[in-house]
């Protein structure tokens, strides 16, 4: 194996989004009202696992390549890990929880979702909701009874290059105007606790999932936001934000040349600039898998490249 795998990107419609990630990645395919698209996932729904674009593995399937050719990722899982993406909201993204591993195998999934966000742009007075003043689920319940919406969830004033970590039972939710590089666990599940009364494309109200998420809230989080931690490479910079059993998130500035050394496989996402690597140019808006089978990296040129890896 001597190249890079590039994946095509899978556009995710949603209501809270128009035409932000089409304007800021080029992608003139994308039709309006996509709000996310995902960059690799081996979701087992028709058409929610990424296609790859180049080598002998072209119009496979990440699914395909994770089932058929363990040997490119080297895994220490039985199924791929992630759903890695971006998201770029115009509106208000409902509040939601995701089920921790109890919970989502009481319901039949394999496994909870813990996830991250690593912010590219926000608006000046930009903020999220993260967490709930509540105390506890009697005190969550009586202010949900009183309709006192503003009262249980957290709002925080969020910054572009800020990275912030959403485990599994913690209310969440991005707001408008911004767009995030999303890593997640790969279960596909999420719970709506609340979504401002508004309708859907059929003039209903979106059905909220109160029971399940109540289950999954947690009152109980100590402080877990990172700090990164930066690594000189010569030619870049290297900013590891989080890394646990779950996932590593990095991100690599690059302003010159930097050679890595693969000891595992990476899932990157170019999230500014132009660069070649491995004899490979990309740009923008392009996601490639790098197996370890190609024992090291070389990336040239001036940009920013997002990374998750086991």
């Amino acid at each position: 194996m001597k190249d890079i795998l590039l994946t095509k990107p899978i556009p995710r419609a949603a209501l809270w989004g128009i035409d932000a990630l089409k304007n800021e990645f080029g992608f003139k395919d994308f039709p309006l009202g996509i709000g996310q698209f995902w960059a690799f996932s081996c979701q087992e729904k028709e058409g929610c696992s990424n296609e790859i674009l180049n080598s002998e593995y072209q119009g496979q399937t990440l699914k395909d390549l994770f089932e058929k050719h363990p040997e490119i990722f080297q895994s220490k899982y039985n199924r791929f890990p992630f759903i890695i993406g971006f998201v770029g909201p115009q509106d208000r993204l409902s509040v939601q929880v995701h089920p921790n591993n109890e919970v989502a195998k009481k319901h039949g999934y394999p496994s909870g979702k813990n996830e991250a966000w690593y912010f590219l742009k926000a608006t000046v007075d930009a903020d999220l909701i993260m967490g709930t003043k509540a105390n506890n689920l009697k005190e969550l319940q009586a202010l949900m009874a009183a309709g006192r919406w503003d009262d249980i969830c957290v709002s925080r004033p969020i910054a572009a290059k800020d990275f912030v970590y959403i485990p599994a039972g913690m209310l969440h939710a991005l707001q408008k105007d911004v767009i995030v590089y999303e890593v997640q666990q790969a279960t596909d599940v999420t719970y709506r606790f609340y979504d401002y009364n508004r309708l859907d494309a059929s003039g209903k109200l979106r059905p909220l999932h109160l029971k399940e998420a109540m289950e999954s809230i947690r009152f109980d989080f100590p402080d877990i936001q990172p700090k990164p931690l930066i690594q000189d490479l010569g030619g870049g910079t290297r900013t590891t934000f989080w890394s646990d059993s779950d996932f590593t998130i990095e991100s690599f500035q690059i302003d010159g040349t930097i050679t890595l050394d693969l000891n595992r496989y990476l899932c990157m996402s170019v999230s500014s600039g132009s660069l070649n690597v491995n004899q490979t140019n990309v740009k923008k808006g392009d996601s490639f898998l790098v197996s370890p089978l190609l024992e090291k990296l070389e990336i040239t040129g001036k940009g920013e490249i997002c990374c998750t890896s086991e």
